[in-house]
């Protein structure tokens, strides 16, 4: 069944890093998290979250409907390194581990997380500042790791990484829709310099999140 779309202006509360941003007055929201930066503008015309990748224009767009709350958990977010947490209250995931374990642990702790509780490792590519502390991490927790298959190899490929287990891979198919326990996970293809880049989109209950 479709849902219904609110015609007149509606509330919704963002949580970024645990600081809520209110947006209100408008009847549509555009929620998208980038690779290299998260910007926001709420003085465009329809009080947007700017959707770029790599200071282009996206697609990924989900509608918010009102009182509608998204959690996101940017660990880090840069050229120096992407780490980005996603979880509902039963499945805890990471897109991406461009940076040291030690960091990533530390930005968990911040939200009384750790790596022990990961669910999986989603990877968007295989750049290092996307894969640089997955072997590591791969090594010590057991974490599982979703990608594409051509990035599976890509990320293979890379001897700073060491040895990872191969059982931990998962291949993913993009447009091919899977589930980690309570959150359903909807990898996009996007245009990349890389093997198989994606993007994921997370859906838990009536919660969405692109990322």
């Amino acid at each position: 069944e479709t849902p219904s779309v609110p015609t007149g202006p509606i509330t919704i509360y963002v949580s970024v890093n645990g600081n809520p941003v209110k947006m209100s007055g408008k009847p549509k929201y555009v929620f998208v998290d980038v690779f290299n930066y998260i910007n926001f503008d709420l003085s465009k015309p329809q009080g947007v979250i700017v959707t770029t990748i790599n200071g282009h224009d996206a697609n990924y767009m989900e509608e918010l409907h009102d009182k509608d709350i998204i959690e996101l958990y940017s660990i880090a977010s840069g050229s120096s390194g992407n780490c980005i947490y996603v979880g509902s209250d039963t499945t805890h995931l990471l897109v991406d581990t461009g940076i040291s374990m030690k960091r990533t642990e530390e930005g968990l702790n911040a939200i009384d997380i750790s790596l022990r509780d990961m669910d999986g490792i989603l990877i968007t590519h295989e750049h290092s500042d996307h894969i640089c502390g997955l072997g590591v991490i791969s090594r010590k927790y057991h974490i599982p790791i979703y990608a594409t298959e051509r990035t599976i190899s890509a990320i293979k490929a890379c001897s700073s990484l060491g040895n990872m287990d191969e059982e931990l891979f998962h291949p993913i198919k993009a447009d091919d829709s899977f589930v980690i326990k309570d959150i359903k996970c909807n990898p996009m293809r996007t245009s990349h310099d890389a093997a198989d880049p994606v993007a994921y989109r997370f859906k838990s209950d009536n919660k969405q999140v692109a990322i």
